[in-house]
């Protein structure tokens, strides 16, 4: 069996992103990637980590999702993101 390697990465919320003003739980992001959401980092309340976040938490321009998954995920969330 082939060995799947997971990594823990961030992601910024870029200008472009369709994630920005939205609920964790309206970006599609565990569906879309199947990464697992671990922590988001809101520069907005000094760079203020809120682990585990809830469905309900919003996120803006800034924010950077800490997210757990194979780096082909990972690279997707980056693209969707408007990171990259």
């Amino acid at each position: 069996s082939q060995e799947v390697a997971l990594c823990l990465e961030q992601a910024t919320v870029g200008a472009s992103s369709p994630f920005t003003g939205r609920r964790l739980r309206d970006t599609g992001i565990r569906e879309e990637t199947g990464l697992m959401v671990i922590a988001v980092r809101k520069p907005s309340a000094d760079g203020e980590f809120v682990f585990n976040p809830l469905p309900d938490t919003k996120l803006e321009l800034g924010d950077e999702l800490i997210v757990l998954g194979q780096p082909d995920q990972i690279e997707l969330l980056k693209r969707y993101a408007g990171e990259v």
